[in-house]
């Protein structure tokens, strides 16, 4: 993999724990109205859901950016070797963590329901495929064990069509996207598609994938945008995201948009966000201005710990509502101060203590292995 060394995006790591952060506070917002006497947070905190909108976009971006070597191979086999190695490291990106604390989430439930699942969760599903398309991530109508993983579905589709599009030379692969955002829109405006995907074919065809589509064009011009663009875009995405709160009425929906509307506001938010940070990271490279300075280092490292983030804290933050808050709750809004402050304090102290000791040492086996040394 072509991973520009010396170039580290730092920017892009702040965004990834930005993001990751937002969608902790939308679930702290949800615990809160279920646990809490009174309500510090507000329904507007479900503009947090934006933050899995970023994730998308930075995703697709990310495939190109890494995927660069692949323009100096024009032997089909050496591409094939190289699309090898990319699921790998892909997969093994994702499923390592996703199965370790799912395994967590299944052995609470044994000792909660006496079943290694919740019962209210299966739905029309049987256990056994419940539990075999949660470990794998395959499309079902329940939500995963662990609900977040909905977008890791998305994530390793993508993943795979991204794979299959590396096999074909370089030079068409922006030609390759703009059929593969053709084919998205085609699905899912002729009804393949629904606002929750729970089958293969609404998962191929939903315009989420347009996000990732959107991520994988940034990377492929980016170096090319003028410096300015990286301000403005930055200001123009967090504008454009708030004002999509508005036109969303983001505080009174029962649900936040899954299908078009999301995809116009938060998914265009998200691009322009990410457009921006990434012309600000490489003129901060071009300049040879090195990393980004000592604040900015807790929320690179914040970056770092994202995925472990974005994983971890559902069920550390339904667990600790459950067995400490709920059972502790006062009226008055002390009790919510300290049990919001103390949910969010520990979600990322488990996110920093899983990338340590688990993430960082599989990341490194793994390279090892892809390395063949």
């Amino acid at each position: 993999m072509h991973t520009h060394p010396g170039e580290r995006l730092e920017g892009v790591q702040i965004l990834r724990g930005l993001a990751a952060l937002a969608v902790l506070g939308v679930h702290l917002q949800s615990v809160e109205a279920q646990y809490g006497a009174e309500s510090l947070t507000s329904p507007a905190w479900l503009m947090g859901f934006a933050g899995v909108d970023l994730f998308f976009v930075i995703s697709g971006f990310i495939m190109v950016y890494i995927t660069g070597g692949f323009a100096d191979r024009h032997d089909v086999s050496d591409r094939l070797q190289g699309v090898r190695v990319f699921l790998f490291s892909r997969l093994m990106r994702v499923y390592p963590l996703w199965w370790l604390l799912s395994l967590a989430v299944v052995a609470v439930a044994f000792v909660r329901f006496g079943v290694p699942y919740d019962p209210t969760h299966l739905g029309a599903q049987t256990p056994t495929g419940y539990l075999t398309h949660s470990f794998l991530l395959l499309p079902q109508r329940p939500f995963p064990v662990i609900p977040v993983g909905w977008t890791l579905i998305h994530e390793l589709f993508f993943y795979v069509f991204f794979a299959v599009i590396l096999v074909f030379p370089r030079k068409l692969l922006p030609h390759l996207l703009v059929l593969w955002a053709v084919a998205v829109t085609a699905g899912a405006a002729a009804g393949f598609s629904r606002p929750v995907a729970h089958a293969l074919p609404e998962v191929l065809t939903h315009p989420l994938s347009l996000e990732f589509l959107a991520g994988a064009g940034l990377g492929l011009f980016w170096r090319r945008l003028p410096l300015w663009v990286g301000p403005t875009a930055v200001i123009a995405g967090l504008a454009w995201l708030v004002g999509a709160a508005f036109v969303l009425n983001i505080q009174t929906v029962p649900e936040v948009p899954l299908f078009w509307d999301r995809i116009a506001s938060f998914g265009v938010g998200s691009w322009l966000l990410v457009a921006g940070v990434v012309v600000l990271d490489r003129a901060r490279i071009e300049q040879g201005a090195g990393a980004l300075p000592g604040p900015f280092r807790p929320l690179v490292a914040l970056g770092d710990w994202s995925y472990a983030l974005y994983l971890c804290h559902l069920p550390v933050v339904v667990a600790g509502a459950s067995f400490v808050w709920a059972p502790l709750a006062q009226p008055g809004p002390l009790d919510n101060v300290l049990a919001l402050v103390l949910l969010a304090a520990v979600s990322i102290s488990v996110a920093a203590a899983l990338h340590r000791f688990v993430e960082r040492p599989l990341l490194a086996f793994v390279r090892r292995v892809r390395d063949g040394t």
